[in-house]
């Protein structure tokens, strides 16, 4: 028998009304709750717009706002430092690809062709002056040292001749092609039949970049766990920012420090912790990687911090609270393989100057490779000689078919009567040969130049148009 609700009191009826309401508020705050739980492991923004319903989904308002006003002066600071530098941090694989990827340009991550992994770890950018189109990175030497020594191997020829088969299954898991190749022929006879599969290869992606893109070693420094590679990039769509380096000598027990990584491969991980100690001397554990003895190597006057530092955070910078590379996260103390709290970083001082002479050296090979590519060769500068005359021309080159000409001398009366000189790239006038390299340095192979060149005689000048 249904309830007679016109037989009960008054004060009945209101308290079911009562209670009805507070049913009505019950299933709007469960809703909400129901929001919040659904979106509980992403990050949390506050709307401009209300959350509405649409087709029984959740829908939020992609305009969003930060409202850095309810952090901490030190929690903002943390944010400021992670959003200018984490974008010049950056992802480092190296890879020995497969004959698959190779004739297929099959890839596993974006641009990294599939193969089978040397090394990981992380980098960030240090210089994007230089040379051109080039962009330097620093990270540790272990990250990409299995990727070295091959490359090393592979192009001197050492220890290729040498009957050591099956030592390279080491580097590589057991179950693959590579490695039943290696047992069935013997290393020596697989470098000669496969010598383009064994080369390693070097991948960066920046942060700040979409996909993985092809680099190469330009110089290494084990003492200080220390390599400095170059990506060659089209600045017109990738627009890098090199970080600034700190003094690690004004360090000081207790200052906060920033650490930008990739632990275990989870890309622009940040940890934040204190100075716990300077001048500590690491020395690492000797191991053989393959053919690769690595000997312990001690590494002086290290940075110690509790900022979490795990595999993968290897060659990612150590950061004060100004944005500044203090240091490159190299090592931890730990029984487990994972951050105990104990991480050591290589100081800024001891390598600044190294990754300097470094990319000097690398500079100067990049600006001589873009007089190669041109195709010609300068007088040397003298008294009489006061421009870039041009004393030689390659066959074929840009240079020849754009029809520069270079100096020609008269047999008959001992004297210079034809010839040309570079007085400009671009819309950038050169007056003696280090402005012309420095300007050829900043080109690329396929792209087109123009260059402004004086007649010998009657210093006339004209504008050619070439493609490198």
């Amino acid at each position: 028998m249904s309830p007679n609700y016109s037989s009960y009191p008054q004060s009945w009826k209101k308290l079911s009304w009562i209670a009805n309401i507070c049913l009505i508020v019950c299933i709007t705050l469960s809703s909400g709750a129901a929001l919040v739980t659904t979106n509980a492991n992403g990050p949390a923004t506050k709307s401009r717009k209300n959350v509405f319903y649409a087709d029984n989904t959740f829908k939020v308002s992609a305009e969003t706002f930060d409202d850095l006003n309810s952090l901490s002066p030190e929690e903002r600071t943390v944010v400021s430092v992670v959003r200018s530098c984490g974008p010049s941090v950056g992802y480092v694989t190296s890879v020995l690809p497969s004959n698959e990827a190779r004739n297929t340009s099959r890839t596993v991550l974006n641009g990294v062709p599939s193969g089978f992994p040397l090394g990981s770890g992380s980098c960030f950018i240090v210089d994007t002056t230089s040379a051109g189109n080039a962009t330097y990175l620093a990270t540790n030497y272990h990250v990409i040292e299995q990727a070295y020594e091959l490359q090393s191997m592979d192009e001197s020829g050492r220890r290729i001749r040498k009957e050591i088969a099956g030592n390279l299954t080491a580097f590589l898991p057991r179950s693959n092609e590579l490695c039943d190749s290696i047992n069935k022929t013997g290393l020596s006879s697989f470098f000669r039949q496969s010598r383009a599969t064994v080369i390693p290869e070097i991948y960066v992606r920046v942060n700040s970049a979409t996909r993985f893109q092809k680099c190469r070693i330009v110089g290494v420094d084990p003492k200080f766990d220390l390599a400095v590679l170059c990506l060659e990039t089209n600045r017109s769509s990738d627009s890098f920012q090199a970080l600034d380096f700190g003094s690690s000598t004004d360090l000081v027990v207790g200052q906060g420090l920033i650490a930008i990584g990739n632990p275990f491969g989870l890309e622009s991980t940040v940890t934040t912790g204190v100075v716990s100690a300077l001048g500590r001397e690491v020395t690492t554990a000797p191991r053989r990687r393959g053919l690769v003895s690595i000997p312990s190597i001690p590494l002086r006057n290290c940075i110690q911090t509790d900022c979490a530092i795990n595999p993968g955070n290897s060659g990612g910078p150590l950061l004060n609270r100004r944005g500044q590379v203090v240091g490159i996260n190299s090592a931890i103390l730990s029984t487990s393989g994972s951050s105990a709290g104990i991480g050591f970083a290589v100081p800024s001082d001891a390598i600044q100057e190294e990754i300097r002479n470094i990319i000097l050296k690398d500079s100067r090979r990049y600006s001589q490779r873009g007089m190669v590519t041109l195709g010609v060769a300068i007088v040397k500068q003298s008294a009489w000689s006061n421009k870039n005359w041009i004393a030689k021309i390659a066959p074929n080159s840009p240079a020849a078919n754009a029809g520069m000409k270079p100096l020609q001398m008269n047999p008959a009366r001992g004297c210079i009567e034809a010839g040309e000189a570079i007085v400009a790239i671009g819309s950038k006038p050169v007056s003696n040969f280090a402005e012309l390299q420095k300007e050829l340095s900043r080109c690329v192979p396929g792209e087109q130049l123009s260059i402004t060149l004086a007649d010998f005689m009657t210093q006339e000048r004209r504008v050619v148009y070439l493609t490198l």
